[in-house]
């Protein structure tokens, strides 16, 4: 059996990736009009299958959830749960790749923040720092830029 040689991209030359991400991820800790990119990324598993971009989204998830004060594992189990139940009905029913992405960037953040408030409030925690202001803010900002670059 021989390897079909077309695909000659590395992990790490995609790992590398994740070192300006990790340092844009704690600046957009830092200054708030700066978004985290996690709908970008959740638009770009959704156009793309995730095949190539798993191991650096997981990655980045981590520092992601350590950043904003998330539980751990909870934005992975948050996608497991977004890709099993809500991506089919989207891609079932929709057609415009532009209104994918606008619906999965803007699904990801209510998801995720509806989600991760459950979570708080099961154990009885203070809610998070996110308000619905901040997340349209992240959700607009990040549609256009998935929109443009995806």
């Amino acid at each position: 059996m021989q390897r079909i040689g077309t695909d000659t991209r590395s992990l790490s030359r995609d790992l590398l990736w994740l070192i300006p991400l990790i340092v844009y991820g704690s600046l957009s800790t830092i200054y708030f009009f700066l978004p985290p990119l996690f709908g970008v990324f959740v638009a770009l598993l959704v156009i793309n299958k995730a095949e190539r971009y798993l191991p650096l989204l997981l990655a980045y998830l981590l520092f992601f959830e350590a950043d904003h004060g998330f539980f751990l594992l909870s934005s992975w189990i948050f996608i497991f749960l977004f890709f099993r139940f809500v991506v089919p009905v989207m891609e079932d029913n929709l057609i415009c790749r532009p209104c994918i992405i606008v619906l999965s960037v803007a699904l990801g953040y209510i998801g995720l923040f509806l989600f991760v408030s459950l979570i708080h409030f099961l154990l009885g925690l203070d809610p998070l720092a996110w308000n619905w202001l901040l997340l349209l803010y992240f959700i607009v900002v990040e549609a256009v830029l998935a929109v443009v670059f995806l």
